[in-house]
């Protein structure tokens, strides 16, 4: 006679590795899902994430330093493979990722502030590439911007023509067959680029780990300005709506290693409830 538990178990299996994508698209767009990433944590940074997951504030709230930054990332570890929680993407599979953006409060700043959106292989930043928004307000105007690094190597910099608007977009695209990255802007809850950098071929040079998301703010001075790299608060700035359009992130943990568990705790269970019986 077949066992009902061992049957429970594959069927729960099943169905844990038929909802692993639609489970994903649908969490990472939550940014209660998303994880906090400080590097030289500042008390005058903030990051506040709505209580339905819709949108988090970024705030300055005193003077921090370029290498001060906080923001949120897909993943509670240094990368995929050290984390235990999160969402990622295969290196195999193209996708184009977005997330809507807006500043306010800066007419307080001193020096800069640098906002930004990007895809790499670890929290650190090394080995991606993200658009940005450079805010100078003892400048004339608002600069847009793509960056590209294989390892801490900058391989790429490269300024958008156009003057950014708020609010607006940042997306990023990867293409799995060609391992290039596109980056840049549009307007706000758009999915096609209004301004975008030119392809960054990265692929081929990074580790073929999976990609995570992130997004951030720092004080980063352009370079040859002269401003001040300290940024003095208040600013704020919210990131919203983030969405992959298309593509599909998977799960960590997966769902087939969950499922496996199931498929090894269920049977030992039964195995208690005959020995109890």
């Amino acid at each position: 006679m077949p066992c009902p538990v061992h049957g429970l178990a594959s069927t729960l299996a099943a169905t844990l590795v038929l909802a692993a994508a639609p489970l994903a698209s649908a969490q990472i767009t939550d940014l209660n899902n998303w994880f906090l990433v400080e590097d030289d944590p500042n008390g005058s940074l903030t990051a506040t994430v709505a209580p339905d997951g819709s949108s988090v504030t970024l705030s300055i709230n005193g003077p921090i330093n370029a290498n001060d930054d906080i923001g949120l990332s897909t993943i509670n570890g240094f990368d995929a493979g050290t984390s235990s929680l999160g969402f990622a993407f295969d290196p195999a599979q193209s996708f184009r990722a977005a997330i809507d953006f807006n500043v306010s409060n800066t007419a307080g700043i001193l020096g800069s502030l640098a906002l930004g959106f990007g895809l790499g292989e670890d929290i650190d930043g090394t080995d991606s590439v993200g658009a940005g928004i450079l805010l100078v307000p003892s400048l004339p105007a608002t600069q847009g911007f793509v960056a590209a690094l294989d390892g801490d190597t900058l391989v790429g910099s490269f300024p958008l023509s156009g003057v950014p608007t708020f609010p607006g977009s940042l997306i990023v695209d990867y293409d799995a067959g060609t391992g290039n990255v596109l980056a840049g802007y549009a307007g706000p809850g758009d999915s096609d680029f209004v301004q975008v950098g030119p392809p960054a071929p990265v692929g081929p040079l990074w580790d073929n780990e999976p990609l995570i998301l992130s997004l951030f703010i720092n004080g980063g001075a352009p370079v040859g300005t002269g401003v001040s790299a300290v940024v003095n608060g208040p600013a704020t700035v919210t990131f919203s709506n983030p969405r992959v359009i298309p593509g599909s992130p998977f799960v960590i943990p997966e769902p087939s290693a969950i499922a496996l568990l199931v498929l090894g705790v269920l049977p030992f269970t039964a195995r208690r409830r005959r020995h109890h019986d």
